[in-house]
């Protein structure tokens, strides 16, 4: 089980969090493949995946893939949602 710090900041303001992948299948193919999701940091190190938020519903081929691009998600997610409540 991999995860990733992830530290994020906005206006002078450090945020943590984790990315990690959880394993599974695709619904309709049956194709293996894992989901990327987040913790936030304050929980410590992520022990159970599964207690994960997914950050996209897309199915990618490896845990390393998941994790990169998980992380693009996430600062994409976070920078939106500052954005719209600044």
């Amino acid at each position: 089980m991999k995860s990733k710090q992830v530290v994020i900041t906005i206006k002078d303001q450090a945020n943590s969090f984790f990315v990690g992948a959880i394993p599974g299948h695709n619904r309709t193919t049956k194709e293996p493949g894992f989901l990327a999701c987040w913790f936030p940091a304050k929980d410590g190190t992520p022990t159970n995946m599964s207690e994960g938020k997914t950050l996209a519903d897309i199915m990618f081929a490896t845990e390393d893939i998941a994790i990169k691009d998980g992380e693009k998600i996430l600062k994409a997610k976070i920078k939106a949602d500052f954005l719209k409540y600044k």
